[in-house]
């Protein structure tokens, strides 16, 4: 009997399961030469004001199977994949819809709209034989995480280049501050900007590096087992690291999302069993982020307004043309005033999101377990300034 496991072993890794395993690493990475041209078609098809309703599942599917095509590795005889948008729920559209909020914050430009883009694998043989169900959406889980942290490092830097560019043409053409960024708030933009980035690249490295280590350990580990039992042990393992590196729980990415908390006193504090607030923190991050992106394209938006009507005023062949000149250029005016507003507000919520995510990183790291090393890691690279250390929750 011990022989004839064995030998079920062998056959499975003689074809191919470990490359079948390395594939889902790199499916949970939403990363590399192969899944690279499908994940920026998607990320740049979603940044508009339609958001992911302004994707068709046809199309992307399209891609993907364009992407696996052309690509370096034969994904296609590993894994079958497949991208479907799920429908936003009625309730939830016309919340969207009605809120005057939404204009501002982006509406449906949000970091958990990506929760609709749903990824779904079907592993071919040998690996449905050891990959659960739990398995599979681990991975895509992971996927969903890694394409909402490249989404916002995205924007962020579009954000930067064109602040760093709206400052140069000022200095350069000395630009009335009332309808720009001032000298004193760029800076402090440009500070808060990169603070942003350094958080969503520190948490994006510690999501890769910790997928791959533990993905090669499991590798190793399989490659060692003697029947299929230790196998699917095997699995079970590798899924709890990682579901505690990476910041995840058994609850879904879609109800992580909806969750919201206004400030770090909200909620309890992070524990081993409290991983979904550690997770719903990230999100409130990346949220605040993102929103801060979209808020500086409206502000671009309107000082394009202010200078039509300032044109328009100059170019007014009579009374009644500049009158309505003037009306725009108030109305401009006082539309990127208001933005502003929000903008700096926007700032000031990333900074709570950002503590309360710090606070429960470090409550997650002083406890005990094999997840506190992985959030001791993550809270060393997240932290630059070195003001937090593992502590114990209240």
């Amino acid at each position: 009997m011990k022989e004839a496991e064995n030998r079920a072993c062998e056959v499975m890794l003689h074809a191919g399961l470990l490359p079948q395993l390395a594939t889902m690493e790199t499916i949970a990475a939403a990363a590399g030469p192969v899944l690279e041209p499908f994940v920026q078609y998607l990320l740049r098809h979603i940044s508009t004001p339609r958001g992911v309703d302004g994707v068709s599942p046809f199309e992307l599917n399209a891609a993907l199977a364009n992407a696996l095509i052309e690509g370096e590795e034969a994904l296609t005889g590993l894994v079958s994949l497949a991208v479907s948008i799920v429908p936003l729920a009625p309730a939830a559209a016309t919340t969207n819809s009605s809120s005057l909020t939404a204009a501002t914050s982006g509406g449906v430009c949000s970091v958990s709209s990506l929760t609709r883009v749903r990824l779904t694998l079907h592993p071919a043989y040998p690996l449905n034989l050891i990959a659960t169900d739990s398995f599979l959406n681990l991975h895509t889980m992971l996927w969903t995480l890694s394409l909402q942290l490249q989404w916002v490092a995205q924007s962020l830097i579009a954000a930067r280049v064109c602040l760093w560019k709206e400052s140069q043409s000022q200095k350069r053409s000395g630009t009335d501050n009332n309808t720009t960024f001032s000298t004193t708030t760029a800076p402090s933009t440009r500070a808060v900007q990169q603070e942003m980035l350094h958080l969503v690249h520190a948490v994006r490295q510690h999501m890769l590096t910790h997928v791959e280590n533990t993905s090669v350990r499991m590798r190793r580990g399989i490659a060692t087992c003697g029947s299929l039992r230790e196998m699917q042990k095997q699995c079970g393992e590798y899924e709890e690291e990682l579901r505690h590196g990476c910041l995840l729980h058994d609850t879904s990415s879609s109800q992580l999302g909806s969750r919201k908390w206004h400030n770090h006193n909200d909620g309890p504090a992070a524990s081993a069993s409290g991983s979904p607030e550690l997770h719903s923190s990230l999100l409130e991050v990346l949220e605040s982020s993102l929103r801060h992106c979209i808020l500086l394209g409206h502000a671009r938006q309107a000082k394009i307004l202010i200078n039509k009507a300032k044109q328009a005023q100059l170019e007014a062949e009579d009374a009644e043309q500049e009158a309505l000149a003037l009306d725009s250029l108030e109305f401009a005016k006082q539309k990127f005033s208001q933005i502003t507003c929000a903008v700096a507000a926007t700032e000031r919520e990333f900074e709570g999101h950002r503590v309360a995510f710090m606070e429960r990183v470090s409550v997650y790291g002083s406890e005990a377990g094999a997840h506190s090393d992985a959030a001791r890691a993550l809270l060393a690279a997240v932290d630059i300034q070195g003001r937090w250390q593992p502590q114990k929750g209240t």
